[in-house]
C-alpha cells in the first residue's frame, strides 16, 4: 500500500479549498445577502472583506469602491499566489470609522481599524515557501492621517512570522510615498 505525503504548502492549500467549499455551501439559503452592496460603515465589499463604502478617517473622504483591489494590484506578491488573511489585536487607539493601510516591499498588506471597540490589524500575507502560521507584532503600528490619500497610513509596523527555516519580518510602510516608486492610484488626486 502506497501512502502520499503532502508538503505543508499542499496541505494548507487543501485545507483552504475545503474551507472555501464549506463557506460556499453554508452561504446558500433563503436569507442569503452575499453579493448585495452594503454602504454601512464597517461592512466592506470585495477583497478580503474590504471594499468601498463610507469612510470617515484619514481626510474624511469616501474611498473608491475598488480601493483594496487597487492596493493589491499595485503591490503584487513577489512569488505570486493568494494572500492569506490573519487578524491581530494591536495596542493602539483607533477611532470608530478610521482606517489605515500599509504595505511591505514584498506585497503584504495591512489594514488597521476599530472592530467593536478593539483596534485590529488585518494582514493579507503573501505566500512564502515555508510559513508555519505563527505570527507576532514586533513593532506596534504607527498610524496617522495622510495628506495625499483618502485613507490613513501605517507609517511603520513590524510583524514577524515563523517559517520552517527561520523568521520572516514584514516591515509595513505607507501605500503612497511621493517622490518614490511607491505610488497609489487612490491617492493621485490629493
Amino acid at each position: 500500500m502506497r501512502t502520499q505525503k503532502l508538503s505543508l504548502g499542499a496541505a494548507l492549500k487543501k485545507v483552504l479549498m475545503l474551507s472555501v467549499l464549506a463557506l460556499m455551501v453554508a452561504s446558500c439559503g433563503e436569507n442569503n445577502t452575499t453579493g448585495k452592496k452594503r454602504n454601512n460603515v464597517g461592512n466592506w465589499g470585495s477583497f478580503g472583506g474590504f471594499g468601498g463604502g463610507q469612510y470617515y478617517g484619514g481626510n474624511g473622504n469616501t474611498l473608491p469602491n475598488d480601493w483594496m483591489d487597487r492596493i493589491a494590484m499595485e503591490n503584487p506578491c513577489h512569488y505570486g499566489g493568494q494572500r492569506a488573511q490573519a487578524q491581530l489585536q494591536v495596542n493602539s487607539t483607533v477611532n470608530v470609522g478610521a482606517m489605515y493601510a500599509g504595505v511591505t516591499s514584498e506585497g503584504d498588506i495591512a489594514i488597521v481599524n476599530n472592530q467593536g471597540g478593539v483596534a485590529v490589524m488585518t494582514l493579507f500575507i503573501c505566500p512564502r515557501p515555508d510559513l508555519t502560521g505563527q505570527g507576532n507584532i514586533t513593532r506596534q503600528p504607527i498610524t496617522e492621517a495622510s495628506q495625499y490619500c483618502p485613507i490613513g497610513q501605517i507609517t511603520a509596523s513590524d510583524v514577524s512570522i515563523s517559517g520552517q527555516y527561520g523568521t520572516y519580518y514584514l516591515k509595513f510602510a505607507p501605500i503612497h510615498i511621493p517622490g518614490t516608486d511607491r505610488i497609489s492610484s487612490i491617492c493621485t488626486t490629493y
